[in-house]
């Protein structure tokens, strides 16, 4: 059961790193995850309507990716900005 999932979520793993990594270098604007991070949770609750549970829930952890790493981009930007 875990051993299909593992390479995608290994996949995931890496993508969510790299963006984490390339947002941080580049100075992008930090509400661009957060607001796709919301996005895709309203996605999510409507493949929840149309009674798709199994998606909803992998977009819904999709997205409470993309909002913590909204949330590690804005400290690493506060301690960047010397906690002002």
């Amino acid at each position: 059961m875990f051993s299909s999932a593992l390479p995608v979520l290994s996949l995931a793993l890496l993508i969510f790193v790299a963006l984490l990594i390339i947002y941080a270098i580049k100075k992008c604007d930090l509400r661009i995850p957060t607001g796709f991070a919301l996005i895709i949770l309203v996605v999510s609750a409507f493949a929840i309507v149309f009674k798709n549970e199994i998606i909803a829930n992998q977009i819904a952890i999709y997205a409470y990716q993309f909002l913590f790493a909204g949330v590690v981009l804005q400290l690493i930007e506060y301690m960047a900005d010397g906690g002002e």
